[in-house]
């Protein structure tokens, strides 16, 4: 009986041991990468190039002060609650962040103020600039921000009622490239007249600042820059 055992145990390791290549099937895809990918969402970089790339990320999530420099002077707020709310974005702009890279998708993103709240804001604060009177700029700013918050989280409530239920799955299908561009041109072209002028402001910044962001976005960004951590890769 021992040597049946014996027997059965050693013809059971091969049998047990079989699904162990389809175990470890996910684990070397997801180790498994493109040439074009240096890592994978299961890697990490060394440290002196995490600090690179998070200055690199630092200086993309500066853009988001844009919003509060365009939107809170037409809402009558002054230089201080200027800076209220530019520190506020910060602030909950790393919450979110840091939600969405310990409990969402954990993707290398930085989330920030989004400028489709640019036009429906300056809406907002247009008509009630010319429907309601005020004692004070600030009074005014104080009840245009109330208003522009019970619309941003009415808004927030409606999107994440649609992504968790799935409805806008069926019409992802009729959603192509063209449509999204269209929508993405419509956006930016309301914009125009507030960033055009802004710009103008300054034109030698400004026009410098366009001229290389058209170049290092469209001619030069299949050039590769020879940083110190990827000289030893």
């Amino acid at each position: 009986m021992a040597g049946l055992e014996c027997t059965g145990a050693a013809a059971a390791a091969p049998a047990a041991a079989a699904p162990a290549p389809a175990a470890a099937a996910p684990a070397a895809a997801a180790t498994s990468k493109p040439g074009s990918m240096r890592y994978t969402v299961l890697e990490s970089p060394p440290w002196w190039e995490c600090i690179g790339l998070g200055f690199q990320q630092y200086l993309t999530m500066i853009g988001s002060i844009l919003v509060p420099f365009i939107c809170i002077p037409a809402m009558g707020g002054s230089p201080q609650d200027l800076a209220y709310v530019i520190c506020t974005v910060f602030f909950v702009d790393g919450i979110v962040t840091s939600l969405q890279l310990i409990a969402g998708d954990r993707l290398p993103l930085i989330h920030s103020a989004a400028f489709a709240y640019v036009n429906p804001t300056l809406a907002v604060a247009a008509h009630i600039k010319a429907t309601q009177a005020f004692a004070s700029e600030h009074e005014r700013f104080l009840y245009t921000m109330r208003e522009v918050q019970g619309g941003v989280i009415g808004s927030g409530l409606i999107i994440f009622l649609v992504g968790a239920t799935g409805i806008v799955r069926p019409l992802l299908r009729a959603l192509g490239p063209i449509t999204v561009a269209a929508n993405i041109g419509v956006l930016g072209l309301a914009l125009y007249s507030s960033g055009f002028s802004g710009m103008m402001a300054c034109p030698q910044l400004g026009l410098m600042q366009m001229a290389l962001l058209i170049l290092f976005s469209q001619y030069l960004k299949g050039v590769a820059i020879p940083l110190p951590c990827k000289l030893g890769r």
